[in-house]
C-alpha cells in the first residue's frame, strides 16, 4: 500500500468492496473492520468514524434542528432558498448551495430556527474526536495512516493557534457531523456525532503540518461569546469547492 492520505488506503477499500460491495466501502468514508491483504498483514483499521462528502462541505448541526436541513433536495413547503451558488442552475437553490456559498474555512449558517456550522475549504474526510475532555473535529489533510495522524494532532494540540473562530450557540444534546448534500429526514449517507451541553460555543480552526502528516483542527470551547459571530475578513481567502453536479454516492 503506497500514498499519503486516506486514498493510501484505496487497495484495501477495494478489497472491501469486493466483499462487501462497493457502497459500503465507499460510502461510510471509513473502516470500521480490520483488512487484511492476501499476505494476512494489516493494512488498515481505524477508530474513528471518517465522514466524506459528494465534493462540498460538510455541516454541523444540533440534532434538534437536523430534520430542517433538506441538502441537494428541492426545498419543501414552498421554502425559497437564497443563494450565490447553483449546484443545478435549472432548479430552484438548495440548502447545499447555501452551504457552498461559505467562503471561508467555516461559517455559521442558519438551519430552521437554529444554526449550524458548515465547514468550508476543500473536502477532506472529517471525524470528531474527544481528547483530554475537549471536543474536535479533524479533517485528514495528509498522513500515512489514522494512528500517524491521531499521534501527530495529539502532540501539536497543545501549541496550536486558532486561524479563525465563529461563535456558534447550541441547544444542548448531540451535535451532528454530516456532508452538507446529505437530507437528515432521509439519510443518503453516513453521519457521525458528539455531545455537548447546551451554551455558547468558541469554534476555532487551526491547521499543523510537519513531515508526513497534516491535519485541519476545529475545537469547541466554552464561552459567553455572542451567536453568529464571523470570522476575522483577513482569513478570507478562497471559496470552496463544490460540485456543480452531486453524485450520490462517494466516489
Amino acid at each position: 500500500m503506497s500514498g499519503n492520505g486516506p486514498d493510501a488506503e484505496s487497495d484495501a477499500v477495494a478489497d472491501t468492496a469486493a466483499v462487501f460491495g462497493s457502497g459500503m466501502a465507499r460510502r461510510t468514508g471509513r473502516l470500521s473492520l480490520v483488512i487484511r491483504s492476501a499476505e494476512g498483514v494489516e493494512v488498515a483499521k481505524r477508530r474513528l468514524v471518517w465522514i466524506g462528502t459528494t465534493g462540498g462541505p460538510h455541516l454541523v448541526v444540533p440534532e434538534k434542528h437536523a430534520p430542517h436541513w433538506e441538502g441537494v433536495g428541492e426545498p419543501s413547503h414552498g421554502r425559497v432558498v437564497q443563494a450565490r451558488f447553483r449546484s443545478d442552475p435549472a432548479e430552484p437553490a438548495t440548502d447545499y448551495d447555501r452551504a457552498c456559498d461559505v467562503n471561508d474555512w467555516m461559517g455559521v449558517i442558519r438551519v430552521g430556527r437554529g444554526r449550524g456550522v458548515v465547514l468550508g475549504d476543500v473536502p477532506l474526510l472529517a471525524a470528531c474526536h474527544e481528547w483530554q475532555g475537549r471536543h474536535y473535529i479533524l479533517r485528514w489533510d495528509y498522513a500515512p495512516s489514522e494512528a500517524a495522524l491521531l499521534k501527530f494532532f495529539r502532540s501539536v494540540v497543545g501549541s496550536l493557534s486558532p486561524e479563525a473562530e465563529v461563535a456558534f450557540r447550541h441547544p444542548g444534546g448531540r451535535l451532528l457531523l454530516l456532508d452538507s448534500s446529505d437530507t437528515p429526514r432521509n439519510w443518503l449517507f453516513e453521519h457521525s456525532a458528539f455531545e455537548l451541553p447546551a451554551g455558547s460555543y468558541r469554534v476555532m480552526m487551526s491547521r499543523a503540518a510537519a513531515g508526513e502528516c497534516g491535519v485541519i483542527v476545529y475545537e469547541w470551547r466554552r464561552s459567553n461569546a455572542k451567536p453568529g459571530a464571523v470570522p476575522d475578513p483577513a482569513a478570507r481567502r478562497f471559496s470552496p469547492i463544490c460540485n456543480s453536479r452531486i453524485n450520490l454516492s462517494y466516489p
